[in-house]
């Protein structure tokens, strides 16, 4: 079944903490213009991790999202020389407007009207920053349950008695250039 009303699709990139926040940007901007958000999720060098592996659905009615499948990969992956920028050829007829990464950060910092060049047009982004104002800052993500289970047994092993990683005395601030002699103070320390 084909969708008729216009939506948003947007391609997170980058690793999990630039992806956050592109998806918390796209769901702002989904709300603003009362636009359907479809978020692809691709694994790829930058995380190689399937969505449903990390969190758990993002509870809006509105947002989907989904892993990405290998017709994607001809189709809604972002257009560069290792897939012959093949996909380009199928969003020039499936989406009235795109901008990929490139494009979102630069007009990004020109202060750029995202919410009314998508308004009721069928719009792709390809995004790794924060390219519209979100209220929120990683609020719609919830780690799932087998996720927080293995945070939970990593984090039960450590020492509850740590030592700083800066140093109580500023001489041997990090800030202040003088890594070696911050360094070996903390080393020296946790061989006593």
């Amino acid at each position: 079944m084909k969708h008729t009303q216009k939506r948003i699709t947007l391609i997170p990139v980058g690793g999990l903490a630039n992806r956050m926040m592109a998806v918390e940007s796209a769901i702002a901007l989904s709300k603003e213009t009362n636009m359907p958000l479809e978020i692809v999720w691709f694994k790829d060098w930058g995380l190689n991790s399937p969505f449903h592996k990390l969190f758990e659905e993002i509870p809006l009615p509105n947002v989907t999202i989904r892993e990405a499948k290998k017709k994607d990969l001809l189709t809604t992956d972002r257009p560069r020389k290792k897939n012959l920028l093949i996909p380009h050829l199928f969003q020039l007829f499936k989406y009235q407007q795109r901008m990929y990464e490139t494009e979102v950060f630069e007009q990004m910092k020109k202060g750029f009207d995202f919410a009314n060049w998508c308004k009721n047009r069928e719009s792709y982004i390809a995004a790794f920053c924060p390219f519209f104002p979100a209220e929120t800052h990683f609020q719609h993500f919830r780690p799932t349950t087998e996720l927080r289970e293995e945070v939970q047994r990593i984090t039960a092993k450590w020492h509850t008695h740590r030592r700083s990683a800066y140093p109580k005395n500023r001489q041997y601030s990090l800030y202040r250039g003088k890594s070696d002699r911050s360094i070996r103070p903390l080393y020296e320390q946790g061989t006593r």
